[in-house]
Parts: C-alpha cells; sequence; structure tokens
C-alpha cells in the first residue's frame, strides 16, 4: 500500500512511516502534536508561579552571523518563552521538538547510533537545536533550551534540567514545605515526585499525539482507496469519455 499522505510505498507495518511522514498531517495530527506539548510545558511552569508564552516573534530576530544568506534575514522564532525561571537572562526561550528513532521515511531503518545506544536520537536533536538557536540567544541576553522528545518516550536531558529546575521553583513556593523544619529530604523527595508528575504528564500528551498521527494515517490510505474506488466505478458506468474530456467537452457529432 502507499501512504495517504505523499504517496509514498510502504515497506513496513509498524507505523514508522506515519511518525515521520512530515505530509501526514490528517486532522492536524502533526502540528497538534506539537502544540500540545508546548502547551502542557507552559501550563507546568505557570502551576510554579512562573509566566510562559508563545508568542516569541521578534525576541531573538534575524542572525546575522549565520553561515546562509538567506538565513540572516529571517527572524528565528522560539516556541515558548519562558519567564522568572533565571532572573540573570531577559527569559528562557525554549524549542519543542518530537524526534522519532526510525529516521527518515524510505527505507525505515533505525539511526545507527539510536541502534546501539539509548537516547541518541534525542540527544542529536538536542546539539542540533542549539547550534540553531543557542548562540543568537546568547547575543540577545536570553537563555534557550531544546526540549525534546523521542516518540517512543525518551526525554532529553535538556527537558529533563528544565523540569527540575521548575520543580525547585515549585518547592520554593510551597506554603507547606516552607512551614516545616527545615529538612533537605523533604524538599528532595517533593523535586523528585514533582519531576515525575511532569513526565508522566507529558508522555500522556505525547502517547495520545502518536495515537492520532497513526489514525490520521490510515484514514488517509482510506480515503483514498475509497476514491480510487469511486473513481473505478464511475469508469465502469461508462463515464470515462466524459470524465476525460471535463466540463470543456464539446459535441463533436
Amino acid at each position: 500500500s502507499k501512504c495517504g499522505a505523499c504517496g509514498a510505498k510502504l515497506t513496513e507495518a509498524h507505523g514508522h512511516h506515519a511518525m515521520c511522514c512530515k505530509y501526514n498531517n490528517e486532522f492536524i495530527s502533526r502540528t497538534a502534536w506539537h502544540n500540545r506539548i508546548r502547551d502542557v510545558s507552559m501550563d507546568i511552569h505557570r502551576e510554579a508561579g512562573l509566566q510562559a508564552s508563545s508568542k516569541c516573534e521578534g525576541l531573538l530576530g534575524a542572525d546575522e552571523l549565520a553561515p546562509r544568506e538567506q538565513d540572516r534575514h529571517k527572524d528565528k522564532v522560539a516556541d515558548i518563552n519562558f519567564q522568572g525561571l533565571r532572573p540573570q537572562v531577559l527569559g528562557v526561550l525554549a524549542d519543542v521538538s518530537i524526534v522519532h528513532n526510525t529516521r527518515g521515511t524510505y527505507p525505515h531503518t533505525p539511526d545507527a547510533r539510536a541502534a546501539v545506544e539509548e537516547g541518541a536520537a534525542v540527544y542529536d536533536l538536542e546539539m542540533k537545536k542549539m547550534f540553531k538557536y543557542g548562540p543568537l540567544a546568547d547575543r540577545r541576553f536570553y537563555a534557550f533550551i531544546a526540549l525534546c522528545v523521542e516518540s517512543w518516550g525518551r526525554f532529553g536531558q535538556m527537558f529533563i534540567d528544565f523540569l527540575k529546575e521548575v520543580a525547585e521553583a515549585a518547592a520554593q513556593r510551597n506554603e507547606a514545605l516552607n512551614s516545616m523544619p527545615p529538612d533537605i529530604g523533604a524538599h528532595k523527595q517533593f523535586v523528585a515526585r514533582q519531576v515525575r508528575r511532569y513526565m508522566r504528564r507529558i508522555s500522556l500528551v505525547r502517547v495520545r499525539g502518536m495515537a492520532q498521527r497513526i489514525q490520521g494515517a490510515i484514514y488517509g490510505v482510506a480515503r483514498n482507496r475509497f476514491a480510487a474506488a469511486g473513481m473505478a466505478a464511475r469508469l465502469d458506468n461508462g463515464e470515462g469519455q466524459q470524465l476525460a474530456l471535463g466540463d470543456s467537452s464539446v459535441d463533436i457529432a
């Protein structure tokens, strides 16, 4: 069978193509997957008493030192602007990304490093994002973090460190915790519990997004098959000449 989005021949039946195909956006599954992880990350930040916004246009501007000429005139826009997390900078800008362990759409071969090294795919993506945004963010007095997660569940280290920072901020604002006598053990337990809770919330969104990606791909294939079957039926009913000529057909009798 073929992909209902891009038309490529499917060579596997495990959903790898549905995860990777950039044209598979039925039910806005590709965009929504990204945006829901972005939104839950902002919600977590706000619940800790901090501010977050997805309006990041114009904060970084164009990268005048970019290697490619076309990139020197294009505004680089992050996904989230976190405020209050690191007071020493104007804000913490973040880019949310999801990476599948199987690269590309054809052939479906696991990434060489990911096959032997756990977390290699998400680590590589973190480095690419840092190279793209990090130096420019530094020059604009912002911090930058790459919030990357693998479709199979592995969080990038920067994502985990970010959640720990947010949990620390939540601990500082927790009245019940602060009303107790100083207890390092209780503080650590609170932070660890919060991080686990944050990761579960993000993982729920990630898994739902995977299901929607698969569902969208299946719908696309079914839609194309129904369309092809409908066309074949019309041809069988003698509408072939009319379909071929279309509305511009003329009577040549």
